[in-house]
């Protein structure tokens, strides 16, 4: 059941992953027929958990869910900090951001609701799969944080100052020093 659950977060985070990669990443340390046994064992179980195993996609030797027909809340995080953080930081602190851009920072703020990304995820010593896990929350809570800080700065040159506060405590409480 675990195997199963870290299954789906993995493809709901990741694009897409190839067949070996999975293997490598859950079942690191058995023999290759043992492996791919229970990849397939996993991947059958996850899959009748759906409401319709359609949801996970083979295409070739990678897997995939259907992004068409399940919103990752993780993706379009990602997606936003990676379209819009760069920008918005090439703009002056001083300067209010275009809006259009404040919006689209505002919207992957408000997708962030935990203190940690993923709090409570244990991989029970699958160390690669914890590594994975690792990168992942230090690139989601990195880009969190700017996000933050940039709306800070952003409501403090419009002269929203309680809320430039409010969004500059708030990346404090997350990131102290």
């Amino acid at each position: 059941r675990r195997a199963v659950r870290n299954l789906l977060f993995y493809l709901a985070c990741q694009p897409d992953a190839d067949r070996a990669s999975l293997i490598n990443l859950f079942w690191p340390e058995v023999n290759d027929d043992y492996a791919r046994r229970q990849f397939r064992f996993t991947l059958g179980k996850l899959r009748s958990s759906l409401p319709d195993h359609s949801l996970v996609i083979k295409s070739g030797d990678r897997w995939r869910l259907d992004e068409s027909r399940v919103w990752v809340d993780v993706r379009e995080f990602r997606a936003l900090a990676e379209q819009y953080l760069h920008p918005a930081l090439q703009i002056s602190n001083q300067r209010p951001l275009p809006e259009a851009l404040a919006q689209h920072l505002r919207r992957a703020a408000k997708l962030w609701s935990a203190e940690q990304f993923w709090p409570g995820a244990d991989f029970y010593g699958q160390s690669e799969l914890e590594g994975w896990l690792r990168d992942l929350r230090q690139e989601m809570e990195y880009a969190h944080l700017r996000i933050l800080e940039r709306l800070a700065y952003n409501a403090a040159a419009n002269g929203d100052h309680e809320l430039a506060l409010m969004r500059a405590r708030r990346a404090l409480q997350l990131d102290p020093f």
